[in-house]
């Protein structure tokens, strides 16, 4: 015959039924566990850093500064200028559309004269267009873009400001005005130029629009019409800085680390170029270079070790 239960065991039975019907039964305070500096759960990360990931993570865009970021977000959100510089090569384009291109063709001073202003405003002076396709992206950021220019009323004395105007052109043709500079101060001597236009909001164009710099007068009443001219290249250069998002350099340079020889434009042959040093030279560069035994006795002059042979101009 069985014994009746203690009222402490009572008590126990009784508690057992309330946690299994409440489903608490079996729970275990975590900070009571024995072993929980031991690191033997290697699928984790750990708080200190101290084992690295093993292959590609995702996540989600950041919210608060100290959050993680996502390669598309450092590459949309990250901040770059570029700077196309104003020169006085004709545009394919025609009329009064020059060049200006993402590098500083290093030419001597040029310069582009408007004659016979009479009063007015927004008369058109030169105009300034990027490259087929350049720059290769697809929005322009909410942002500051400054025109940076030397100009001067070269004849006459009618009173005379600049301004500059940014438009999107597609390759039909098709110009949009994207936003409008202040103007400037009146022109007189030759003088430099920092002006500036707010875009508020980001603006979608396509990926193969040129970019499109325009520069207008506004001359006054009094006195003789006026001659206008600005300046480009020389030891003070003229340009429009760009700002953009990082993801712009892939659409001008070739990576080194992982050269993509598909994105080569502008009749660059793949197949012709060299590399010594991460350096690339085309096959014109090399047949320029007379290649000369490292061991042969022939004295050399600038001349640089390409692995078993050295070369020299």
């Amino acid at each position: 015959m069985s014994k009746p239960l203690t009222p402490n065991q009572e008590q126990r039975v009784r508690q057992l039924i309330e946690d299994e019907i409440d489903g608490s039964y079996g729970t275990v305070d975590h900070g009571l566990l024995s072993g929980l500096t031991d690191d033997d759960h290697v699928h984790y990360i750990l708080a200190d850093g101290g084992r690295e990931f093993t292959g590609t993570v995702g996540g989600i865009e950041p919210v608060v500064k100290t959050d993680f970021v996502t390669k598309h977000y450092v590459d949309t959100s990250v901040g770059v200028e570029i700077d196309y510089f104003f020169n006085n090569t004709a545009s394919g384009i025609g009329g009064i559309y020059y060049d200006m291109t993402d590098n500083d063709l290093g030419g001597i001073e040029s310069s582009l004269t408007t004659a016979g202003l009479g009063t007015g405003d927004g008369q058109a002076l030169v105009t300034f267009a990027t490259l087929v396709a350049e720059p290769g992206i697809n929005t322009l950021r909410a942002s500051v873009y400054v025109f940076h220019s030397h100009a001067e009323k070269t004849s006459g004395t009618k009173p005379v400001t600049l301004y500059a105007e940014i438009y999107s052109r597609t390759s039909g043709g098709v110009e949009t005005l994207i936003t409008t500079s202040e103007i400037s101060d009146e022109i007189t001597s030759k003088t430099d130029l920092d002006l500036h236009a707010v875009l508020t909001d980001n603006v979608d164009i396509l990926e193969s629009d040129r970019l499109v710099v325009k520069w207008f007068a506004n001359v006054g009443s009094q006195g003789n019409a006026v001659d206008v001219t600005l300046y480009q290249e020389g030891s003070d250069d003229s340009h429009f800085t760009l700002p953009t998002t990082s993801d712009i350099l892939s659409s001008i340079f070739v990576r080194l680390d992982e050269p993509d020889w598909n994105t080569l434009i502008d009749g660059s042959d793949a197949g012709s170029l060299h590399t010594h040093n991460a350096v690339y030279y085309t096959e014109t560069e090399i047949n320029n270079f007379a290649f000369i035994k490292a061991d042969a006795t022939v004295p050399m002059t600038d001349d640089y070790d390409i692995g078993n042979f050295n070369f020299q101009q």
